[in-house]
């Protein structure tokens, strides 16, 4: 099958959870996905949600991606923002 890129922003708790939650997505991620890219949205107020890039294989869907990130402490929510097929 075919790989998938998804694009997910996560909002921590608060500001003061930032780095924490950020260093935990390589250890949480690394048996489901590949993570491409990392970087801040700020959001309002000192707050920044963390949006981030991942190759998945296309047969798995997005429910182990899912599950991973509801394992991150000091994770508020997170959203799916796109799916796309990568060639």
């Amino acid at each position: 099958m075919g790989r998938v890129l998804l694009e997910v922003v996560l909002y921590p708790e608060s500001a003061d959870v930032l780095d924490s939650v950020r260093s935990s997505l390589q250890s949480k991620l690394a048996e489901v996905a590949e993570i491409v890219d990392v970087s801040e949205r700020p959001i309002a107020f000192g707050l920044s949600a963390i949006a981030v890039r991942l190759i998945v294989d296309e047969s798995l869907g997005t429910e182990p991606v899912e599950r991973a990130l509801g394992e991150i402490s000091g994770l508020s929510s997170f959203n799916i923002e796109r799916v796309t097929r990568v060639l």
